[in-house]
């Protein structure tokens, strides 16, 4: 369900709405959700329990800013990035968006009948108690402030997955083991970009730059808290230094153990697109996903082994500012345990042709298998996406170098090992004319 109008009279935008089953979501004046996920069955709920109930998550953007959407001339003039930027998905209404996360729960048939009753005792057919869900909890994140200007800046979501504690009840630390009096349970992973910083965005400051960072943070499942079972300790990814701010250093991500933040070079754009889970932990023994895959773009530079211009042209100077400006895709590989990057790879095209990736997806050789794929690696990661008309898809460790046109924009495809993280082939298809890869 999309937008409701908050009921009749002056400012309210419409009547009372009404819902035949799930849930009809309208707690703020613009409301797109954009992902949702079901919890397997015996998910956990409000108050440590497990419900036998169907239980689903639900992400969205939304605003309570003063946009005239019901038509006529706008108040504020919504925000969007500049024609030469990566953009995060434009929104037809509304200015600022904050992310919000509700976990929605089936209602039992006694609740059920219960709405009934009063909706004849009390509204009658106009009554809204259709529905059949209902809200366990609802959770609203929205970045600081400047604190100069005291201007807010928008979030976009990209991905919401559920992650299962090791074993379905123990401790969500990959071995299966109790943490004391922290919490073992389940979580969420919410993932998406903004220019803004906070806690739930991986950063308390982002240098003074206004350029988009992606961020993931993990959510306790029954509660929808931020899991901080750290204490909040921020520090950079060991690889990169001490940190300084979200935007310091080269390739790098400011993490807390329950965020990070996806970030290359200040004055660069930086989105995420998508999140995949690794299957399986790397000990085989079924203790529930340890590692994500995040993939998005990137104006910077992520992966020094992925030249952003070409190398056989080192003279033509203005194509070479142009291919490292380029937006390019980028998957790095995410240890959930301790909210660090193990790698990075980052894929664009010689002639700075845009490359911007969908999604990823993981891949696991069959038990009886003693290898998957040529280069004899169990786990592959799988990057997928579309390269603009011209373009093809180059990294210094493939070995045929690059991929070649085919007409207009092209799908492409690129299959990684998941243990090292090193390209093993790239694959472009299309016609003569244009071709997207669907989301």
């Amino acid at each position: 369900r999309a937008r409701g109008g908050g009921g009749g009279g002056a400012g309210g935008g419409g009547g009372a709405h009404r819902a035949a089953g799930g849930r009809l979501m309208h707690g703020s004046r613009v409301q797109y959700p954009v992902a949702a996920v079901a919890a397997p069955p015996g998910a956990v709920v409000a108050g440590g329990g497990r419900a036998g109930r169907k239980v689903v998550y639900v992400a969205s953007v939304v605003t309570d800013e003063d946009d005239d959407i019901f038509g006529g001339e706008q108040t504020q003039q919504p925000q969007r990035p500049a024609p030469d930027r990566d953009p995060v998905q434009s929104r037809p209404r509304g200015r600022i968006f904050d992310a919000t996360v509700a976990q929605l729960i089936d209602k039992t048939p006694s609740e059920i009948e219960s709405d009934a009753i009063q909706s004849d005792a009390v509204g009658g057919p106009s009554y809204p108690y259709d529905e059949t869900m209902k809200v366990g909890w609802e959770r609203t994140f929205s970045p600081a402030a400047d604190p100069t200007t005291g201007e807010r800046t928008n979030v976009d979501v990209a991905s919401l997955l559920y992650v299962p504690s090791s074993g379905y009840g123990g401790g969500a630390d990959g071995g299966g083991g109790s943490r004391g009096d922290e919490y073992e349970g389940d979580y969420l992973i919410l993932a998406g970009t903004t220019a803004g910083s906070g806690p739930t965005f991986g950063a308390d400051e982002v240098g003074g730059e206004d350029d988009l960072d992606g961020f993931l943070v993990k959510l306790r499942a029954d509660t929808g808290d931020e899991w901080n079972d750290a204490g909040g300790d921020r520090s950079r990814d060991p690889a990169s230094g001490p940190a300084t701010s979200g935007e310091a250093g080269g390739a790098s991500s400011l993490r807390t153990r329950h965020a990070v933040r996806i970030s290359s070079q200040p004055g660069r754009d930086d989105t995420v697109r998508g999140v995949c889970l690794d299957p399986d932990t790397a000990d085989g023994a079924g203790n529930g996903p340890r590692y994500a895959y995040v993939t998005g773009s990137t104006g910077g530079v992520m992966d020094p082994d992925s030249p952003t211009a070409p190398t056989s042209d080192n003279d033509n100077a203005e194509k070479d500012a142009a291919a490292s400006s380029s937006p390019q895709a980028f998957i790095l590989k995410l240890n959930l345990d301790s909210m660090t990057v193990e790698w990075r790879r980052q894929f664009g095209s010689p002639g700075g042709e845009n490359v911007r990736p969908t999604g990823c997806a993981v891949s696991l050789a069959p038990p009886s298998s003693s290898s998957y794929g040529d280069d004899g690696n169990k786990t592959a990661v799988y990057l997928a996406g579309t390269v603009a008309p011209g373009g093809s898809i180059v990294h210094g460790a493939l070995d045929d170098r690059t991929t070649y046109p085919l007409g207009g924009s092209d799908v492409f495809v690129v299959r990684l090992d998941a243990d090292s993280g090193a390209p093993s082939w790239a694959r472009q298809t299309g016609t003569s004319q244009d071709d997207w890869l669907a989301k």
